[in-house]
């Protein structure tokens, strides 16, 4: 039986590019898109395999829920969850506030974990299931730090 992979932020980078590599594999691709119309257009560029655009909203838990839900209904239960979007907030460290912090912290943090929930209980049920949660160099405390650390220490010279 086919497996079904389900791919947050599918339809660009590196989420396009894991889409691609489980397609030519075999398996049926769910690409979550923030819009549909972006995983339309993604999906032009992609030739052959079983892939279906999924409108996935990562900004609010019950949009989460209730796309995961019709997902499933139609598509069947998913085997492998890769939650690869994410959002880069590039506002200045001293413009940022609870509401942009909050933003990123819900589809960075908040959506995968939601994703994660609704999956594991059935993939631990079936036997089976994998998830993977994929991140880059935004993703890491160390180079943020060492950005803000030498903004500061630049200014302090003036």
């Amino acid at each position: 039986m086919t497996k079904n992979v389900l791919v947050t932020g599918g339809n660009r980078g590196i989420g396009l590019e894991i889409v691609k590599g489980m397609l030519s594999k075999g398996y049926k691709v769910l690409m979550g898109c923030r819009d549909e119309e972006s995983g339309l257009e993604a999906k032009k560029e992609i030739v052959g395999g079983d892939i279906h655009v999924i409108e996935l909203p990562l900004d609010n838990e019950t949009a989460i829920v209730d796309a995961f839900v019709r997902a499933e209904a139609v598509y069947g239960p998913i085997d492998i969850l890769i939650n690869n979007a994410g959002i880069l907030d590039d506002t200045d460290w001293k413009e940022v506030n609870s509401e942009s912090l909050a933003k990123s912290m819900q589809v960075n943090v908040s959506a995968p974990l939601t994703l994660m929930q609704q999956t594991l209980p059935q993939m631990i049920e079936r036997g089976f299931g994998r998830i993977i949660n994929v991140s880059s160099s935004y993703g890491s405390f160390a180079e943020g730090l060492k950005r803000a650390f030498m903004l500061r220490s630049n200014e302090s010279r003036y």
